[in-house]
């Protein structure tokens, strides 16, 4: 069956709005920017705001309440632009040293210092990935 082109453009508005309405697509009147890349000195975005005092929330860019795992919250205070991922990594270290943070693997709490240095940075990586994904970060 053809269509023309005014059918085709109501079933798309209509597929749109409804995908809208139920929250599977974000829209809003002015663009956010975001940066595709995670720079060497990551940047909070300076619409983030905290939810509640002593919270783990924040509000991101599209008002969406995001809530931080253990790394992330333990680097998201030095996300100001000024701290490298060398810096983010020595504080994750240091909270290990600490006991604010243990790592496991297949339930096994990983003690090798080595072994911490190397989960360390690839939950660095992907944190600072998925805050960037939920629009926290701005660079």
């Amino acid at each position: 069956q053809n269509f023309t082109d005014e059918e085709c453009l109501t079933t798309v508005a209509l597929f749109i709005e409804n995908m809208i309405i139920k929250g599977m697509i974000r829209t809003r009147s002015n663009p956010v920017k975001l940066d595709t890349q995670i720079a060497e000195y990551p940047l909070r975005h300076e619409q983030v705001c905290q939810t509640e005092t002593k919270s783990d929330a924040y509000t991101n860019v599209w008002h969406e309440t995001i809530h931080l795992n253990v790394v992330e919250k333990s680097i998201f205070h030095l996300l100001d632009g000024r701290h490298s991922h060398a810096q983010l990594h020595a504080q994750l270290l240091q909270d290990v040293a600490n006991g604010l943070i243990t790592f496991s693997n297949q339930g096994v709490q990983v003690t090798d210092p080595e072994k911490i240095t190397l989960h360390a940075q690839e939950h660095l990586q992907a944190s600072l990935y998925n805050l960037k994904r939920n629009g926290l970060l701005a660079r």
